[in-house]
């Protein structure tokens, strides 16, 4: 029997080892992830809205909820900008 356990337990390390050396199952778990997330954020929405339609997350109009977010684009692409380049300055340093 331990010879069995032995056999699976190596094949879960092969199964992990194979995972943890492509660089596409991260990014897929993270997007898979989001989907879920922002399908289940909606239907909780959808559910602890009050009557009169308006929602609990965020109470604002739609162009509000766009302006914000955009905001938020904005700044994390300019921190990826600054620490590319802080990286890019210290590699040729």
């Amino acid at each position: 029997m331990s010879g069995w356990n032995q056999g699976r337990f190596a094949s879960l390390e092969r199964v992990r080892d194979k995972i943890k050396s492509t660089f596409w199952v991260v990014p897929a778990a993270c997007v898979l992830a989001s989907i879920v997330l922002a399908a289940g954020l909606i239907r909780l929405d959808q559910v602890l809205g009050s009557g009169d339609g308006a929602p609990v997350f965020y109470p604002g109009p739609p162009e509000g909820a766009r302006s914000l977010l955009s905001s938020i684009v904005g700044a994390m692409i300019s921190f990826t900008g600054l620490v590319f380049s802080i990286t890019i300055v210290v590699l040729q340093l």
